[in-house]
């Protein structure tokens, strides 16, 4: 058994979390106007909804992961999934390969608005220096969240409420919308599946951290983490449903919001934007490596496999990954969630602090 330390703290913990799902679509607002653009009125519910899920599945995640014998993500999905840990590993994996090429777009789409930029090559400078970081261990990991998320959160939220209070005349309450059973229920089943493709390729990486977590860390970090996620989308949803509604239509919202602050905004709307590239691109990335090591036995030839495929695929476009294939990753994260729960009330009475829970490989 793999000597355990409760050396990583709520903050660090919370931190991790939300830098692991604001990302390139996060940050830059397309996918929460992708998901929760529809009904202007349900934005309270949406943050009320959506902390209450952030919440119990990363508490889940990590309690998950503080029962495991080894702080190694073959293990995991073997005492999970057990007989079909195989094809859930494939499905977790592949998704995590969709999030990591996405992030990749995402910094050409940003390269290509704020600055004009049609060369794709940005997506894999970021790449490269998510990988010297990944090289660096899980310290360094939860070391670059816990500096760059709060930068990310504060200049987010103080966007989209300039956007908020500075409204524009066409903007979403001005489209006469019919309340039904069906839209509430799209609703509502939009943000099962944001928050099921968010946490699914969060495993990993929440997985690694909760073993080496005590359970009031776990608690805690769940509860900030989950918090300030919902807390920033509701804020984001305030201003996007006060702006012209053809927000819509472009790739990075945020980008067009902080123009109408400054120039300066504009810039720093920019690094923003690549911070939360940056930290998602490094949650996806840690189990494809760790995972392509077991057959290249060489980490320059995992790295230049992933570079070269990931730069391929993100040829696809932001948008439309996001359109098309985040909400896939949504339905595989409700599989794989429910799989997680049956396991954990399972295996509820496992001594909570050393973890003796054994795999079948």
């Amino acid at each position: 058994m793999e000597k355990r330390q409760s050396d990583t703290n709520f903050f660090k913990i919370g931190c991790t979390l939300i830098g692991a799902i604001v990302g390139a679509g996060f940050a830059s607002g397309k996918e929460i106007i992708r998901f929760f653009g529809d009904n202007p009125n349900l934005k309270f519910m949406v943050f009320i909804f959506l902390f209450a899920l952030f919440f119990l599945t990363s508490l889940l995640f990590l309690s998950v992961g503080r029962k495991m014998q080894k702080d190694d993500f073959s293990h995991l999905t073997s005492v999970v999934f057990k007989r079909s840990s195989g094809i859930f590993k494939v499905f977790i994996l592949f998704c995590n390969f969709i999030i990591y090429f996405a992030m990749m777009a995402g910094c050409d789409a940003i390269m290509n608005q704020c600055f004009g930029i049609r060369y794709k090559f940005f997506g894999l400078v970021t790449a490269i220096i998510s990988i010297i970081i990944i090289d660096r261990g899980l310290r360094g990991i939860e070391n670059i969240n816990s500096l760059l998320v709060p930068i990310m959160i504060v200049f987010i939220i103080v966007t989209y409420l300039y956007a908020y209070f500075n409204p524009d005349t066409n903007n979403f309450y001005n489209i006469k919308i019919d309340y039904n059973f069906k839209s509430v229920f799209s609703s509502f089943s939009n943000i099962i599946l944001y928050v099921a493709m968010n946490m699914l390729t969060s495993i990993p990486i929440l997985s690694k951290i909760g073993f080496k977590a005590n359970k009031k860390s776990i608690v805690l970090g769940s509860l900030l983490g989950s918090f300030f996620i919902s807390f920033t989308i509701f804020i984001m949803l305030l201003g996007v449903f006060n702006s012209s509604v053809s927000i819509i239509e472009v790739d990075i919202p945020l980008l067009t919001l902080s123009m109408k602050m400054s120039h300066f905004t504009k810039i720093f709307a920019f690094f923003v934007i690549w911070i939360g590239i940056l930290t998602t691109l490094i949650s996806s990335l840690h189990p494809l490596k760790e995972y392509t090591d077991k057959y290249t036995k060489n980490k320059y030839v995992t790295y230049v496999f992933l570079l070269l495929f990931g730069f391929l695929f993100s040829q696809i476009g932001f948008s439309q990954i996001i359109n098309v294939l985040f909400p896939v990753i949504g339905c595989v994260g409700i599989v794989v969630t429910v799989y997680m729960l049956v396991f954990y009330f399972k295996n509820r009475k496992v001594n909570r602090n050393y973890g003796y829970v054994k795999s079948n490989i």
